[in-house]
């Protein structure tokens, strides 16, 4: 048996959390003590939430609720939403900024949010960063922020000591995310007034399945060549048919490269196969995809072509 967990700090609560020495075995199979590494467990359940560095200091759950509810009773925003993936090891929360419409008339709303996430398996950084939602079907974009220095389209901060204080920063981020609301909307409705033939469809449709899933032959000439043919014609096969779908044909919108925006954006966030990780509760893989992972990517190189056809 490895020697017994030294615990390194504890919080209680229901977001509280401990880290404990790691071991592993050498080969006369004694333990030994990783000297680089630790746990970090659930205080509630003591489920391992990941391996992480020594010099990681975990954000807990319930500082982000007090940093993000004084927010709130300051008037800037309304929290709409919280939750968890993966057992605890991805934390977000969800706060309506505004709404507007899109297209003839401004029937198509979108909602905009700042989402708050913070991850406690060492996967990612915390991040605050905004979302556009769809309302008719639910598709996500992580809106661009107005700041040169932003990555990923977040304001990001690592897990190091002082992040719970740093925290505060969110309270800046709200400003530069209200201040791209706007022009989030100009964007989006350019969109909706850039009408495609069908020339153009087929061209965007494939640079951004190159983008993201790399080239594919026409003519193969190898079992791999032909695969990697197939799966392209496949996915902007769906693509092509999600242009027929009553959300992409409603009055003002049909036919434009908005359309085929969300052409990509409903097969990435509803339609797309998503591999769930052991120990994943229904529904957290998709999530966890649209959001931060290969969804969310793809979506991002559809945007950028699609904004491309506005010049």
């Amino acid at each position: 048996m490895p020697p017994r967990p030294r615990t390194r700090s504890r919080s209680p609560g229901w977001s509280g959390r401990w880290t404990s020495a790691i071991y592993c075995k050498d080969a006369q199979d004694a333990y030994l003590e990783v000297p680089t590494h630790v746990g970090n467990y659930r205080s509630d359940t003591g489920e391992l939430l990941g391996v992480v560095g020594r010099g990681f200091h975990p954000l807990q759950n319930q500082d982000l609720a007090e940093v993000i509810d004084g927010l709130r009773k300051d008037g800037d925003i309304e929290i709409e939403t919280a939750g968890s993936l993966r057992g605890g090891k991805s934390i977000w929360f969800l706060a309506k900024l505004a709404s507007f419409g899109v297209g003839w008339g401004q029937a198509d709303e979108h909602a905009v949010y700042a989402a708050f996430s913070n991850a406690h398996d060492g996967s990612r950084v915390f991040q605050v960063f905004g979302t556009s939602i769809r309302v008719v079907c639910a598709n996500t974009e992580r809106m661009a922020l107005t700041q040169a220095a932003a990555r990923d389209n977040a304001i990001s901060l690592r897990h190091t000591k002082g992040l719970k204080n740093r925290v505060a920063e969110a309270a800046d981020a709200l400003f530069i995310l209200k201040q791209s609301v706007s022009e989030w909307r100009e964007q989006t409705n350019g969109l909706a007034s850039r009408p495609l033939n069908q020339e153009e469809l087929k061209t965007f449709f494939t640079e951004v399945y190159q983008r993201e899933y790399g080239n594919f032959s026409l003519s193969p000439k190898t079992k791999q060549e032909q695969r990697s043919k197939d799966r392209a014609l496949d996915v902007v096969g769906a693509w092509a048919l999600n242009m027929d779908d009553p959300r992409q044909t409603e009055t003002g919108v049909q036919g434009t490269a908005y359309a085929a925006l969300n052409a990509v954006t409903q097969w990435a966030d509803h339609e797309k196969t998503v591999r769930s990780r052991k120990g994943d509760k229904p529904g957290d893989a998709r999530v966890a995809s649209n959001i931060f992972g290969t969804s969310h990517k793809l979506k991002t190189h559809a945007r950028k072509a699609a904004l491309a056809l506005l010049g």
